[in-house]
Parts: C-alpha cells; sequence; structure tokens
C-alpha cells in the first residue's frame, strides 16, 4: 500500500463527502428558501442596460439591445428601475 494510493483514497473520500445525495439535497434547500418566491415576475433580463447599449438604426428605426454578458433572469422591471 503506497503513499500515493492513501492520497488517492482520501481524495475519492473527500469527493464522495463533498458531493453526497445529503449533502447535494440540503444546498439544494438552502438555495431554495434564497430564491424570491414563485409569485415574484422573474425574466430574461439585460442587467446593463445603459444608452451605449441600445443601438437605433435612423433609417429604419429598428431598435437592438448589445452587450448581453450579463443577461440573466431577473425581476421583470429591473433594467427600467
Amino acid at each position: 500500500y503506497s503513499v500515493e494510493a492513501s492520497r488517492d483514497d482520501a481524495a475519492a473520500a473527500a469527493v464522495r463527502n463533498e458531493f453526497s445525495e445529503k449533502r447535494v439535497s440540503e444546498t439544494l434547500d438552502a438555495l431554495r428558501k434564497k430564491a424570491p418566491p414563485d409569485d415574484q415576475n422573474m425574466v430574461f433580463a439585460h442587467n446593463d442596460l445603459l444608452a451605449a447599449n441600445i443601438l437605433v438604426d435612423a433609417e429604419s428605426g429598428t431598435v437592438r439591445i448589445v452587450d448581453l454578458e450579463y443577461g440573466a433572469p431577473s425581476y421583470a422591471a429591473f433594467d427600467v428601475a
């Protein structure tokens, strides 16, 4: 039995402990408690809606919203509040 095998066993045990069904379940329960209630109007939001991120074509009047790297679920009025 080598030291290396012992380290591998310890690492495997740590991973099993970290990702045990019980621990994952407890973590999900904690996240659900922190999540907003279902009655909140959550939508996909830009989350960085600055004037520079709104492009308007002068000829056609087409509006384009760009720079979506912060886009994520958020409250419906977040970008206009």
